[in-house]
């Protein structure tokens, strides 16, 4: 039973059968089994708010997985209006990137699973609570379609059991700098913290203004072209379409 690849102990580090991508980040590289993030897998991103370096610390994973001539990266129900000057500066290519609106949760998850089945990369955003059979079954179609899975959620959901087999904690300082708590990982122990300077972190390079509230945002955050999203309020009641920066 110890033996099946969907099983892994603390200490089993052997990875003759683990894909990874490297995460662009040698201190993050060393703390993963494989050096970077797993492939086929479902990695869960905690965080609050938007703007702390979260999508500048997947960007360089991305710009891997879609660098096939055929590949896409899907972005499915983005919390803002993504920044395409920006995008485009920090080496995304917008041609082979797909923003995913959805109408409520439940088609944002759908929508997620049917495109696992086939895409190398999917960024989903969630708010709410996800039942635990929706994420075995996220997990199921991003190992039966040997893509990247990336699910950005709220920290509350920490506490929470999940069938991710990496999951992160990400707190934003002042300083602008990046704090990465390791609260899952594969074959090693969990809760090892780690720091991804500013200056590692594309889309910061300013100090960071709190977030005051839910859907506040930094007041430079909305003119910035270095910032990733723009924008002072949510997407909020469009119709679900597929769409090409």
């Amino acid at each position: 039973m110890f033996t099946h690849p969907a099983i892994f102990r603390i200490g089993d580090t052997n990875v003759h059968d683990l894909a990874t991508v490297p995460t662009g980040f040698a201190a993050l590289d060393r703390e993963l089994v494989g050096g970077g993030w797993p492939c086929g897998a479902l990695t869960e991103i905690l965080c609050d708010g938007a703007g702390l370096g979260e999508l500048s610390m997947l960007l360089p994973a991305h710009r891997i997985l879609a660098a096939d001539a055929t590949a896409r990266a899907f972005w499915v129900a983005p919390p803002y209006e993504p920044y395409a000057p920006a995008l485009c500066a920090a080496g995304v290519d917008l041609q082979k990137l797909v923003i995913v609106r959805a109408a409520d949760a439940s088609d944002a998850l759908w929508v997620t699973e049917q495109m696992l089945a086939a895409a190398r990369l999917v960024l989903l955003w969630q708010k709410s609570f996800i039942a635990d059979v929706v994420l075995r079954r996220l997990q199921y179609a991003a190992a039966k379609g040997a893509g990247v899975c990336w699910l950005v959620r709220p920290s509350q959901f920490a506490a929470h059991a999940s069938p991710a087999g990496l999951r992160l904690v990400l707190t934003g300082e002042a300083s602008g700098a990046l704090t990465v708590r390791l609260l899952k990982r594969r074959g090693l122990p969990p809760n090892k913290t780690i720091v991804l300077d500013a200056r590692a972190l594309a889309c910061l390079r300013r100090r960071r203004t709190p977030v005051a509230q839910e859907h506040a945002l930094p007041a430079w955050f909305a003119h910035a072209p270095a910032c990733l999203f723009h924008g002072s309020a949510p997407l909020q009641g469009e119709r679900p379409s597929g769409r090409i920066l």
